[in-house]
């Protein structure tokens, strides 16, 4: 089978008077057949400034993928901590599946 990798941001932390997101919670799973793995990270947004800008969008309006723009935007130019942590899950499963296929380790068939 082939490993299939999702994501998601599951969790933010947040002003509650403002809707200003501090932190971003995400998770990213790996699944082979009956085989999977997860991992979850976050990533801290830069601190609330006393005045927000007239671009502000708050929690209540922000959309999963403005929130990943302001995770990425945190990182090195050109670096992809989504791309790399789907990358990093995907190679972690299949050396797990490689141990596993290694030792005879299966499924028995009336299982």
């Amino acid at each position: 089978m082939a490993i299939t990798v999702t994501q998601e941001i599951y969790k933010v932390e947040r002003n509650p008077n403002t809707g200003y997101i501090k932190k971003v919670f995400y998770r990213t799973t790996a699944v082979d057949g009956d085989q999977s793995l997860v991992r979850e990270g976050f990533t801290d947004l830069p601190q609330e400034p006393e005045t927000l800008p007239d671009t502000f969008v708050a929690f209540d309006s922000a959309t999963e993928e403005q929130v990943k723009t302001w995770v990425l935007s945190q990182w090195p130019e050109g670096e992809d901590v989504f791309a790399q942590e789907q990358e990093n899950v995907r190679w972690i499963l299949q050396k797990k599946l490689d141990l596993i296929s290694a030792s005879g380790e299966t499924t028995p068939p009336w299982a």
